[in-house]
């Protein structure tokens, strides 16, 4: 029985010995890590996806600043077309402004620049043209870094370049038209990050100053600027502070009949020191509106600082007028009196005690009222010289003039009022 079974035995002996062979094998796991061991995939052309794309570069803005002036346009991405913005504030003179819905770029430009453009549009490129005239320093502002000048094709004259610069964010490239001509200047910017590029094109053409205005403006806009001047450069230099190039523009442009240009270029001239100059100006707003306070303020500012009897002589006639008080007064009827314009230095004293009648210099007007009524010829009332030494004495028992004012009215009483 022992014998019969025996061969099975060792037949399944010999299979367990083999499957406890097979087990005792070493296993090896292996752990992948994103972060050691990226996996990497490689699509067909065209089948490429990321949650996260590459971000897509705002397409270029160009600012353009020359010495001319322009109108402000609009490149329209659809159609394609220039559709003008009216309204819309640039330092320019002349060439057309070309500009985006995008926030304007604004820079400090040199002092012979005096016209500020810009335009941009959606394509990888992007071209303009503007104009100049021979001697323009012309500046161009890119925004962002990256941008280089790759130099100027299809001249027919000559510009120069002058230098590169970055400032505020901004890449800068100035020019200098040196003559008549039509220039292609091309700039191009890198992006190494993402391997990407954009260009930009500028096509100047310089032309004759005579010759100017008839490329950049209409017939009718002409004729009209001939009769009511084109502010529009003034206007915006005056905005921005540039105050020098304002003056020059407002008096190249002035008409007669603009009470608002009045004003401008005499508030203007009074922050550069033209006290001279804008005068006139203060006294064609005057005689329109008596009441204009600041006007009158100023014009006897600038009076005084020219010590011009004949202004403040002039500004006399405006001071029943005023409701506020204004220091100078006194200063001016002080420079009047010394000059012996008495009858305007009246006026001025007057009107200072009726506008400060609690000043500690009243004793001193009153005085001066006095004398003036006691001694001048044309002048003369010893009836309101008493009067004025009157409210003295009362007013003022510790003035210094006290004792000169009681023998004054002693004096004008005995002789002149009182007498037999």
């Amino acid at each position: 029985m022992k014998m019969k079974f025996l061969p099975l035995f060792i037949v399944l002996f010999f299979i367990c010995s083999c499957t406890s062979f097979k087990s005792s094998e070493p296993v090896v796991t292996v752990e992948e890590s994103e972060e050691e061991n990226p996996t990497i995939q490689s699509l067909p052309a065209g089948e490429l996806e990321s949650e996260d794309p590459l971000p897509v570069l705002p397409e270029p803005e160009i600012s353009i600043a020359s010495s001319q002036n322009s109108s402000q346009y609009e490149i329209s991405e659809e159609k394609n077309v220039v559709e003008e913005q009216p309204g819309i504030d640039t330092v320019s003179a002349h060439p057309p402004a070309m500009t985006s819905s995008k926030e304007a770029v604004t820079v400090t430009k040199p002092e012979t620049v005096r016209d500020e453009q810009q335009f941009s549009d959606n394509r990888a490129i992007t071209e303009e043209k503007i104009f100049a005239i021979p001697a323009d320093d012309i500046i161009i502002r890119l925004p962002g870094s990256g941008w280089i000048f790759l130099g100027s094709t299809g001249e027919t004259g000559r510009v120069r370049f002058r230098n590169q610069s970055s400032t505020g964010g901004n890449t800068h490239f100035k020019f200098r038209a040196e003559e008549t001509g039509i220039y292609t200047l091309n700039f191009q910017q890198q992006d190494m990050i993402h391997g990407t590029s954009r260009e930009a094109r500028v096509v100047l053409e310089v032309v004759p100053e005579a010759e100017y205005e008839e490329k950049v403006f209409s017939k009718d806009q002409l004729e009209q600027d001939k009769i009511t001047g084109d502010y529009t450069l003034a206007n915006a230099l005056f905005e921005r502070g540039e105050l020098e190039d304002a003056w020059v523009e407002y008096n190249r442009q002035y008409r007669e009949g603009n009470a608002d240009i009045d004003r401008r270029i005499a508030i203007l001239g009074m922050k550069i020191g033209k006290e001279k100059e804008v005068l006139p100006f203060f006294m064609k707003i005057l005689p329109k509106d008596p009441g204009d306070e600041e006007a009158f303020s100023s014009a006897l500012t600038a009076s005084l600082h020219l010590k011009d009897l004949d202004y403040l002589e002039e500004l006399s006639e405006y001071l029943s007028a005023l409701e506020k008080p204004v220091e100078e007064i006194l200063l001016a009827g002080d420079l009047l009196r010394s000059g012996n314009k008495n009858i305007s230095a009246i006026q001025f004293y007057k009107s200072y005690a009726r506008l400060f009648p609690f000043s500690f210099e009243l004793d001193r007007v009153y005085f001066e009222l006095g004398k003036m009524y006691q001694e001048d010829e044309v002048l003369k009332d010893e009836r309101i010289a008493v009067e004025y030494f009157k409210l003295l004495r009362e007013d003022f028992p510790a003035s210094r003039y006290w004792d000169e004012a009681v023998k004054r009215i002693q004096y004008l009483e005995r002789h002149f009022l009182h007498i037999r």
